[in-house]
């Protein structure tokens, strides 16, 4: 019986190697190797009709130069909102300023949402509480804070950067 399955393995391992040789040798060509080019596969006769459009297109598009437009802004539009001119000053080098609230030393702004709040004189201070001095705070934005006085009176007031 131990005979009969070494023979059967043999037999096995040589039909593979038989499917295998023979698989190698159709995907290689049949003449390829022996100086004679592979025959091209014949396309199936309903594709003939389709054969035209196979080839790739000839290039048909035109560049055209692109026109550029110079956009010229009246203002930055990322920077602050012009503020009345009864309420600006100019610095050394020319460009506008809000006047600073006697008093009054903003030094950060904090947006969250519908909370907007200040530090004004090291203290935190909400959009509609008083303010240090009388007032009360009217509008915080990134750089400034609106701060309305007892009489109604609207000031701007800068955010401080930096140490002075």
């Amino acid at each position: 019986m131990g005979e009969q399955i070494h023979r059967m393995l043999i037999a096995i391992v040589v039909a593979i190697a038989l499917a295998t040789f023979i698989g190698w040798r159709s995907l290689r060509g049949a003449g390829s190797g022996r100086g004679v080019p592979a025959a091209s596969p014949m396309p199936s006769p309903h594709l003939t009709d389709l054969m035209a459009y196979s080839q790739p297109l000839a290039d048909t598009s035109v560049t055209k130069r692109s026109v550029r437009l110079i956009v010229a802004l009246p203002r930055d539009p990322f920077g602050a909102l012009p503020v009345a001119s009864s309420e600006v000053s100019h610095d050394d080098r020319g460009v506008a300023v809000p006047k600073q609230q006697d008093g009054l030393r903003v030094t950060a702004t904090m947006i969250a949402g519908s909370r907007r709040a200040a530090v004004i004189n090291d203290q935190l201070i909400y959009v509609g509480d008083n303010v240090p001095g009388g007032g009360k705070l009217t509008s915080v934005e990134r750089d400034r804070i609106v701060v309305t006085d007892p009489h109604g009176a609207s000031h701007v007031v800068a955010v401080k950067e930096g140490d002075d």
